[in-house]
């Protein structure tokens, strides 16, 4: 074969290639196969305590809630302006938003929350107090180690919430509410 033919040869092999090369790109599911999720990269054997730290915030649901706090200005009432209903009907009609709600006057809410606040020892105590008896109690040891064992579960509890990154956003209640009494009622 003649150089020339070698060439031709090469060329029409390697443009051949190329369009097979092209469809087969053309065809993949781009959406199945490529992850735009960070967590991907990270293999699903890693056990280091900050990595699921990340993998708990990230499949969390809260972590992906945005909330944007509009406030009237001085003089105005509280129902939401025509300004925040425009504001949320163009974040629900964003893609990235599955849902925009304007939200009215929570005064009441905040009235509620300052009372439970306020007598959180009378409705709430009891109840801890009860979980914790039971709790006590399953470990079978005599009545009269409740209060050491109390105190230690409660420190420990504390500590336990202290060192979890959203305790950041209660740090001031904590001063007021040791026991965690409203947190505990926010869980569950």
């Amino acid at each position: 074969m003649k150089a020339s033919g070698q060439k031709l040869f090469a060329r029409v092999a390697l443009l051949a290639f190329a369009g097979l090369c092209a469809l087969w790109l053309a065809r993949l599911d781009y959406r199945e196969k490529i992850s735009t999720n960070v967590l991907d990269l990270i293999p699903a054997a890693e056990q280091a305590p900050e990595v699921s730290l990340v993998r708990r915030f990230a499949s969390d649901v809260q972590a992906r809630v945005v909330l944007l706090a509009l406030t009237a200005p001085p003089g105005q009432s509280a129902p939401p302006t025509p300004a925040a209903q425009r504001l949320a009907a163009a974040l629900a009609g964003s893609p990235e938003f599955a849902e925009a709600v304007v939200l009215g006057d929570n005064s009441s809410q905040q009235k509620l929350g300052r009372a439970l606040f306020d007598h959180r020892f009378e409705l709430l105590l009891p109840g801890w107090l009860g979980d914790r008896w039971r709790e006590f109690q399953s470990t079978g040891r005599p009545a009269r180690g409740f209060s050491p064992w109390l105190a230690d579960q409660a420190a420990a509890n504390l500590e336990a919430f202290l060192a979890a990154p959203e305790a950041a956003a209660m740090e001031n209640l904590v001063l007021s509410d040791p026991l965690l009494l409203i947190p505990h009622l926010l869980d569950h």
